[in-house]
């Protein structure tokens, strides 16, 4: 899952599960679990504050990038409830298997939405 620099919509899913759940803030290291990378993990998390998912601050040192999550915004909690479900978001990612190409985060969000649609 984490092996080299580009962008995984499992692990962007995956952090957002974790920072729901937080009840403090979280750093880089907070992560590492799930991503042994510092780098990816920053990379991932920086994605997720580009996309107005989360709300951080800024704790990057000489030594190295880092971040402190302080909370998931409403985009984030709106874009998580979409693909909270196991089962939704398996089905979401054969969908994007099928469409291929560039994926981004509205795409995914439409693709969900028309699973909805469609009622399976």
């Amino acid at each position: 899952m984490c092996d080299d620099m580009k962008y995984d919509l499992d692990l962007l899913r995956n952090f957002l599960l974790r920072i729901e759940d937080a009840d403090d803030f979280l750093s880089v290291y907070h992560f590492l679990d799930l991503c042994p990378d510092p780098k990816k993990v920053f990379f991932h998390l920086s994605l997720l504050a580009d996309a107005g998912f989360i709300d951080y601050i800024d704790a990057s040192t000489k030594d190295g990038d880092d971040m402190l999550v302080k909370r998931i915004t409403f985009a984030g909690c709106e874009y998580l409830e979409l693909i909270r479900s196991d089962s939704m978001w398996e089905k979401t990612k054969a969908k994007l298997t099928e469409i291929g190409g560039a994926l981004s985060l509205t795409v995914v969000q439409e693709v969900v939405a028309s699973i909805i649609r469609m009622g399976s």
